[in-house]
């Protein structure tokens, strides 16, 4: 089997392995560690912006086309990225957790004499104290969960495109000017699919597989994922991923469409929470998990697991409201139109008293509407409207056309998107990926700190309340949700969980903690 530092190995720009490069580390926890002094230096916010910007080609001759070009030319608007305040958040914690995570890791303190002194130390204090030298705990990671549609696979992968995916480490120098032989690859991260099949034993074999095509010269799918002709489990896998990991310095683990995962192909919930457990714990680097909101069905069904996924805060993306984010957003896309009538910017005066640009209220009114802040959706309406404006000789956008498209193109999500924005919950439990709106009910009546109260419990409401319902105790009293929660229960049962879980997590039950008892 190759090994670590064959000369085989060679950079490729394409897919983005450079040879390592050193630069003093910014942080003296981070000194004589090559490893992190490879990686590029850390950006200010505004450099990060620049380089994570991505804007097609546009110009306003392209609006004098001829039809058949411009229907080509809309497509454009799905290929943008302008970076949100979320995307600076989520390089930010990129930035610790890998650097941290490589701190315990460092292969210069492990060669020569450094090493030597250390362990000789160790032993020392262990003969006269019976303690042992400290080690930092394991690097924590995060999830990051939010409804599809609102860009966490892209905002993820905008961040790891300020990264390399591999550096070939030769010859490292330290501050003391001493000479170290490395002769080795680190992986900067690792970035997974969870498998169509839904079992763990496939997404071991797709990080043997994805380490395999990085390096071009191993074989650990086949060397570590089989015994002869028989598949390996998923536990007996663990610690050759620990193993590959460490080889290859993996700086991060990403494991995308978590929800994918299968409970009952998996050995049941329990079984796959300590999976994620000893994986942390084994491969001894950060794991960053990113689902939908079905996905807390496996990550947070235990406290223990809600501490570890919240290690950098908890990561929740939410949907745009309509605020200055979502002006923002439309004002770089409202440059991707190419009927040969535009609708112009305009300007308008914020909240801070600050002349701004936007789109006209009525289109941009509308656009959310009919998208609740969703960029996909909104994306995609803003595209076929164009293109029905240019089939028709409309040749312009108006809040009409909009609200067509919406309904004639995407009829069936237009029904949850509805269901979204009037926090329905009849609607919202024929879907398991959307999660029920209890920010509007906390918003409403938050409770002091530390305020105890004992007769104002309430229930969710089923959509923007204008007055508030007590808890009912009795079954006769829900006649008036008979059409709603049989669905509830129904739709949890379906997903293998209890009425009620179902009827907890739409909120018709709920802890007490909610009001600060």
């Amino acid at each position: 089997m190759p090994t670590e530092g064959m000369p085989n190995l060679h950079v490729d720009p394409a897919r983005r392995v450079f040879e390592a490069r050193y630069q003093p580390a910014e942080s003296d926890t981070w000194l004589d560690n090559p490893l992190i002094e490879a990686l590029p230096g850390l950006l200010t916010d505004d450099e990060f912006a620049r380089a994570i910007s991505f804007f097609p080609p546009h110009s306003v001759e392209m609006r004098d086309h001829p039809k058949h070009l411009r229907r080509i030319y809309i497509q454009r608007a799905l290929q943008f990225f302008t970076p949100m305040e979320k995307h600076l958040l989520l390089y930010q914690r990129f930035a610790r957790i890998i650097r941290d995570g490589y701190v315990a890791r460092n292969p210069v303190a492990d060669l020569g004499w450094n090493g030597l002194h250390r362990q000789i130390e160790d032993i020392n204090a262990k003969l006269k104290y019976g303690v042992e030298h400290y080690e930092p705990p394991s690097a924590l990671g995060f999830a990051l969960i939010g409804i599809g549609g609102i860009g966490k696979t892209v905002g993820v992968n905008a961040v790891l495109r300020t990264y390399p995916r591999m550096l070939i480490h030769r010859t490292y120098t330290d501050s003391l000017g001493r000479e170290h032989r490395l002769m080795r690859t680190q992986i900067v991260f690792l970035k997974l699919d969870c498998p169509n099949d839904g079992t763990l034993k496939s997404l071991c074999l797709r990080f043997f597989e994805a380490v395999d095509r990085l390096t071009g010269s191993t074989r650990y799918y086949y060397e570590y994922g089989y015994k002869g002709s028989k598949q390996r489990t998923a536990t007996e896998m663990l610690p050759d991923m620990a193993r590959v990991a460490a080889l290859h310095a993996i700086g991060l683990l990403i494991i995308d469409e978590i929800q994918s995962l299968s409970k009952q192909k998996s050995g049941g919930q329990e079984q796959m929470l300590q999976w994620f457990t000893e994986l942390v714990n084994n491969i001894k680097l950060p794991v960053v998990l990113i689902g939908t909101p079905r996905a807390d069905q496996i990550l947070n069904s235990a406290f223990w697991q809600m501490r570890r996924n919240a290690g950098q805060g908890e990561g929740t993306w939410t949907r745009m409201q309509q605020d200055a984010e979502w002006d923002r957003f439309l004002r770089s896309l409202w440059r991707y139109q190419f009927v040969r009538h535009p609708s112009e910017l305009v300007e308008t005066t914020n909240s801070q008293g600050r002349v701004v640009k936007t789109i006209p209220q009525d289109l941009n009114d509308m656009l959310y509407n009919e998208s609740q802040g969703i960029a996909d959706f909104a994306v995609k309406m803003f595209m076929i409207a164009q293109e029905r404006a240019i089939n028709s000789n409309l040749e312009r956008l108006t809040p009409e056309l909009i609200e067509v498209v919406a309904k004639d193109a995407f009829g069936k999500a237009r029904v949850i998107l509805q269901g979204i924005r009037n926090n329905d919950a009849s609607i919202l439990a024929k879907v398991d990926d959307i999660s029920f709106d209890l920010e509007r009910v906390r918003a409403q009546d938050r409770p002091r700190p530390g305020a105890v109260r004992h007769d104002k419990i309430e229930t969710v409401p089923l959509n923007p309340p204008q007055s508030k319902a007590p808890i009912r105790s009795s079954a006769a009293d829900f006649s008036d949700s008979d059409s709603i929660l049989p669905p509830l229960v129904k739709s949890a049962l379906a997903r293998g969980d209890s009425g009620l879980k179902g009827l907890r997590e739409a909120g018709f039950i709920t802890s007490p903690t909610e009001f600060g008892l």
